[in-house]
């Protein structure tokens, strides 16, 4: 059977390939197509770059596509705004740390990103608890590596500072620790958006961002918790575990951060029923461990027979220093007497004058020669080498 064709069929049969040709190139160019995340349906670990929910839909950010279960066995809720789902975008600026911040740093450019990517690190990297050291090799590092370059940050500071809390932990209050797991998941927290493929970063860059995190972590790691708000024993608890972390290079990326907690700490000070005793002591033949730093204070309250309401705590971070340690101990009162601690400070410093007090004997037997003593009326006695 012969076929008569109209004239012009032809014609329409190529306009109609050319139109299916075109929608076919607009779908995948377009930055409105999107990997399936909803419903029963998602890829587990899958990232795209999407319009925002949180800064408008002329915004695209990162996100990655994560089970409902999983979302909630990280953050202890259900996140997805739908609550009948069984997958649902996790957006960068979801993470809590992210804050004001999430419009600069996650931030993704559609039409260069057209396709969905593989996530480059495992899930739980993305939404951080903070009471994990190992994160910042598994996730930060693994992420992007930058440890054998001159802007290291993750294992050579950040994994050493967060081990460092985990060693002193104990030694902190009941609020100081409240403190401490608030400022450790704030700071990961603040990385997350580097775990985005679609992120652009650098090594510079990364460091950069942590290293400024640092600041509003310290001060505000979460809303009702405050450095200035901890004892004068924890804060400076705090101080040397800072210093002898990272502070050389905390100070060279943001030198004015630092007077910030100093501020905090002398506007504090005159506050507190707590009093500071600087002692030098010469260095031993074996380095002081922690141990013997708190072992200090015991012995010094024991020889001068201080009242039982008194508590006392000893800091220092020049365990190793060749010429002098400067040991501060932080005296205060269980009932805010302010009588006692004058008087537990006084006893210290009237000994010192009437060079009675030149040695203290450790509990592992060890004899401490007393080099100088000093009575601090405000904590820049304390703080002038930091």
């Amino acid at each position: 059977m012969t076929h008569n064709l109209q004239p012009g069929s032809f014609v329409k049969m190529e306009n109609l390939i050319s139109v299916f040709q075109v929608i076919s190139f607009l779908l995948i160019l377009s930055p409105n197509v999107e990997c399936q995340c909803e419903n029963g349906k998602g890829t587990e670990g899958e990232t795209e770059c999407i319009s925002s929910v949180f800064f408008g839909d002329s915004n695209y950010e990162p996100a990655v596509c994560l089970k409902r279960s999983t979302i909630k066995s990280l953050t202890n809720k259900v996140v997805c705004r739908d609550p009948n789902t069984n997958y649902c975008w996790h957006q960068c600026s979801a993470t809590s740390g992210m804050g004001v911040h999430g419009t600069n740093l996650c931030q993704c450019d559609p039409p260069k990103e057209i396709k969905p990517r593989d996530s480059l690190v495992p899930i739980k990297c993305y939404i951080p608890a903070g009471t994990d050291c190992s994160w910042y090799k598994e996730c930060l590092e693994t992420r992007i590596a930058c440890e054998s370059t001159n802007e290291r940050y993750a294992i050579t500071y950040a994994e050493k500072y967060c081990k460092l809390y985990d060693d002193r932990y104990a030694r902190f209050s009941d609020k100081g620790k409240v403190w401490i797991d608030a400022v450790r998941k704030c700071l990961q927290e603040s990385l997350a958006y580097v775990m985005y493929p679609q992120s652009d970063v650098t090594c510079q860059s990364v460091k950069e961002t942590a290293f400024l995190s640092h600041i509003n972590c310290y001060k505000n790691p979460e809303l009702g918790i405050s450095f200035c708000d901890l004892s004068l024993s924890d804060q400076f608890r705090v101080f040397w575990t800072i210093k002898g972390a990272l502070l050389e290079e905390f100070t060279k990326t943001v030198s004015s951060g630092w007077s910030v907690f100093k501020t905090c700490f002398s506007s504090s000070y005159p506050k507190k029923t707590e009093r500071i005793i600087q002692l030098e002591i010469e260095p031993p033949k074996n380095k002081l461990t922690e141990k013997n730093l708190e072992d200090i204070s015991v012995r010094l309250a024991y020889v001068l027979g201080w009242p039982t309401d008194i508590m006392f705590s000893s800091s220092s971070s020049k365990l190793s220093n060749p010429n002098s340690i400067s040991v501060n101990i932080v005296i205060s009162s269980k009932t805010y007497n302010n009588a006692y601690v004058n008087e537990a400070v006084n006893s210290v410093i009237e000994r010192g004058l009437s060079n009675t007090l030149v040695a203290l004997t450790l509990e592992d037997g060890r004899t401490l020669n007393i080099q100088g003593i000093k009575g601090c009326n405000d904590p820049s006695c304390c703080l002038q080498n930091i």
